[in-house]
């Protein structure tokens, strides 16, 4: 799973501990790719290109914990097998807070209350400037078209290159990252975000 957690138990001593991450490492299949600098979820993303090909791809950030029945990433794909397009989970943040997250600019999609097309995303605007409430809570189902957007985006602040700042600039164009007007958003139920 990790040659340097692997490397860092047995040096500390922590077999047991060790063990477990070789147990866990044998019930699955992980291909990864690592993001030589921190420059961005954007950067991050297009490191990927070479593993993911022509495929639809999960994007799950670990700094978001979403606690529900059905999960998170199995309602995203109930959305992109519906809509064939990309899916980003939101999440309803006071506007107090909004200055901390990516938001969308989104139109209520059908009958649903969670589901909203994307017309735009707004990477971290203050809380006047905020074309919503909806803010991006860490999971992207994306297609391989974001490649192309992301090596054409202009590094933001800090030289970052963000996913969400690449698909807004497609979005704002009038089309999603992939498939026309198809970019939504779902908030998934029963979600907590931390």
């Amino acid at each position: 799973m990790s040659y340097e957690l692997e490397r860092h138990l047995a040096r500390r001593g922590e077999t047991d501990l060790l063990e477990q991450v070789r147990a866990i490492s044998s019930m699955i299949g992980v291909s990864y790719v690592r993001q030589g600098e921190q420059l961005g979820l954007g950067h991050a993303v297009l490191q990927a290109r070479d593993l993911v090909g022509d495929e639809p791809f999960a994007v799950m950030l670990g700094d978001d914990i979403i606690d529900s029945a059905v999960p998170c990433m199995r309602q995203m794909l109930n959305v992109y097998e519906s809509y064939g397009g990309p899916v980003v989970a939101v999440q309803r943040v006071p506007r107090s807070d909004i200055s901390a997250y990516g938001v969308i600019d989104g139109a209520p999609e059908g009958d649903s209350e969670r589901l909203f097309r994307i017309r735009d995303l707004v990477e971290k605007p203050e809380a006047e400037d905020a074309p919503s409430d909806l803010a991006i809570i860490g999971r992207y189902i994306l297609t391989p078209e974001i490649f192309d957007d992301l090596e054409n985006t202009p590094r933001g602040a800090g030289a970052r290159s963000s996913s969400p700042t690449a698909c807004g600039g497609s979005a704002s164009a009038g089309r999603s990252t992939a498939t026309g007007s198809r970019a939504c958003a779902t908030t998934p139920a029963t979600s907590s975000a931390s």
